[in-house]
């Protein structure tokens, strides 16, 4: 009767095992983190697409207007959809009509101004500020308040918010390394990115709460 052998890792096998499934995993991570980030960035460019078509119809019952941001701030950008209490400003006044859902106006690849966030603010926190994901030119950087100006031709009027506070508060979409465009045409472009305030799409308030900054030279840097 031959005599059966018991099959068994050694410690050597063992330890082979776990350091090649280590390395699996290693060089796995960076491609499941990568199509996250991308699924994030499509998902600001499609919340950028349904808020331009909202601009498109708001403007087709208003003049052809643009939403205006407030009186006194007519050529500024903010990403401020309401100050404290109920008044409805810039993109905001989309909402009322012309966007059923707060929630477009966030971003899951801007943390804290994600769609859930955004839109329960929206819902419930009336007595402070409702922050979009996204910043609006309004005005801003010669920017016409008729939508199909030609002189708007080329030019982007929402894009991601990025902003570093000199408090330290940062809004940071997709790590700075990127940022969605919106056009007059409804076309969303994703440009690179950088943490360094005005270098190219990110801005700086000069504290936290300001709606503010000057905008103009990213506004420009944008225009095609």
């Amino acid at each position: 009767m031959k005599n059966s052998r018991r099959c068994k890792f050694t410690v050597i096998e063992l330890l082979t095992v776990i350091a090649v499934f280590c390395i699996a995993l290693t060089m796995l991570l960076p491609a499941v983190t990568s199509g996250t980030q991308r699924a994030k960035l499509t998902a600001c460019a499609g919340n950028l697409r349904n808020i331009g078509q909202g601009v498109i119809f708001y403007s087709c019952d208003n003049s052809d207007l643009i939403p205006n941001i407030m009186p006194g701030l007519e050529n500024a950008s903010i990403p401020v959809l309401r100050l404290p209490g109920n008044n409805v400003l810039a993109l905001g006044r989309l909402i009322n009509g012309y966007l059923p859902y707060a929630g477009v106006f966030g971003c899951p690849g801007s943390p804290g101004y994600e769609e859930q966030i955004v839109a329960q603010n929206w819902q419930q926190n009336v007595m402070q500020m409702t922050w979009s994901a996204f910043l609006y030119r309004g005005g801003c950087a010669d920017f016409q308040p008729e939508l199909f100006d030609p002189a708007n031709h080329n030019k982007a009027y929402i894009m991601d918010f990025a902003c570093i506070t000199n408090q330290g508060q940062q809004f940071a979409p997709h790590d700075y390394r990127q940022s969605n465009l919106l056009y007059t045409d409804c076309h969303v472009e994703n440009r690179r990115n950088s943490a360094e305030p005005f270098k190219l799409y990110t801005v700086q308030a000069a504290r936290h709460g300001e709606i503010t900054p000057d905008c103009s030279a990213i506004w420009q840097r944008a225009d095609r």
